[in-house]
C-alpha cells in the first residue's frame, strides 16, 4: 500500500508544484504580456456578473471528471478572482462535480470500475476498507491527498453512502484553499511586475511565508493521512467487508470476475 498508494498522492502534489513553477516562469518571462491578458479577463468577468462564475464552475465540472488536476482550475479561480471568492467558486465547484462523478461511478461506471480495482490489489484493499469505515476513511482519502475525482467515482461504484461521502468532501478544503492561495500569490507578482509604484517588501515576504507555511503543514497533515489509511487498509476487516460487499451485490462482484 505504501509504496503504490503514494504514486497517486504525490502526482496531486506534482500538479500543484509544476502549476506554480509555470507560474513564477511566466512571471519572469511574460509578466507584462500576462498582465495585461489577466486584465482584460477581469474586465470580461465583471461585465459578465455571475455568468462568469457559472461558467468557471462549468468548466471546473467537466475538466476535473476527466481526470485532469483540480489544482490548475483552483489556481486559475485564484488569479481570476482573488482568494476569497475563488475559494468560494472552487469549492462550489468541487461539491457538484463530486455529486456529479459519484452518480457517475454509482449507476453508469461501477462494473468498469470494479474491474479496474480487482484487476488492482492496492485499489481493491482501499475499496474493502472504503466499505468497512466509509465515513473515516473517506475523510482520510480527501487529505491524503488522491485525485478527488478518482475518490468520488470509486465511492459511487463501492456504493459509499452518499450523505458521508458528501460530508467528507469539506475535508478538501485545506488543499483547495493551498491552490487558490498560489493561484492569488501568482496573480499578485504578475501585477507587480509591471506597477510601478515600487516593491512591498513586507506584503510579498508574508505573502510567500504564508504559502511556504501552509505548504509544508498540509504535506505532512497529507503524510499521517496516507500512513493512517495504509493501516485500514490493511486492518483484517477490510477484507471480510469486501467479501460482503460482493454478496450483497452480486451483479457487481460478477462483473469483477467478467
Amino acid at each position: 500500500m505504501n509504496s503504490r498508494a503514494g504514486l497517486p498522492a504525490t502526482r496531486r502534489s506534482i500538479a500543484l508544484i509544476v502549476t506554480l513553477a509555470i507560474a513564477a516562469i511566466a512571471i519572469v518571462v511574460a509578466g507584462d504580456e500576462l498582465s495585461r491578458h489577466l486584465a482584460a479577463i477581469d474586465t470580461w468577468m465583471q461585465g459578465s456578473g455571475p455568468f462568469g462564475i457559472v461558467l468557471f464552475v462549468t468548466a471546473y465540472v467537466v475538466v476535473t471528471s476527466v481526470l485532469i488536476p483540480e489544482s490548475l482550475l483552483a489556481a486559475t479561480a485564484g488569479a481570476l478572482f482573488g482568494f476569497w471568492w475563488g475559494l468560494g467558486a472552487s469549492l462550489i465547484a468541487g461539491i457538484v462535480a463530486a455529486a456529479l462523478q459519484y452518480g457517475v461511478g454509482n449507476h453508469w461506471l461501477r462494473a468498469p470500475l470494479l474491474r479496474f480495482t480487482a484487476r488492482r490489489p492496492t485499489w481493491q484493499s482501499v475499496q474493502g476498507a472504503m466499505t468497512k469505515d466509509a465515513r473515516r476513511l473517506q475523510w482520510l482519502l480527501r487529505l491524503a491527498p488522491f485525485n478527488p475525482a478518482t475518490i468520488s467515482y470509486l465511492s459511487g461504484a463501492s456504493g459509499v453512502r452518499f450523505g458521508s461521502f458528501l460530508l467528507a468532501c469539506s475535508a478538501l478544503t485545506p488543499h483547495v484553499a493551498l491552490e487558490v492561495w498560489g493561484g492569488h500569490a501568482a496573480r499578485h507578482f504578475i501585477d507587480a511586475s509591471r506597477s510601478s509604484t515600487g516593491t512591498h517588501y513586507l506584503h510579498d515576504a508574508l505573502l510567500i511565508g504564508g504559502f511556504v507555511a501552509a505548504l509544508v503543514v498540509l504535506h505532512q497533515v497529507s503524510r499521517t493521512a496516507r500512513q493512517a489509511i495504509a493501516d485500514a487498509v490493511h486492518e483484517p476487516g477490510a477484507a471480510e467487508h469486501k467479501s460482503s460487499y460482493d454478496a450483497h451485490n452480486p451483479a457487481a462482484a460478477r462483473s469483477t470476475r467478467s
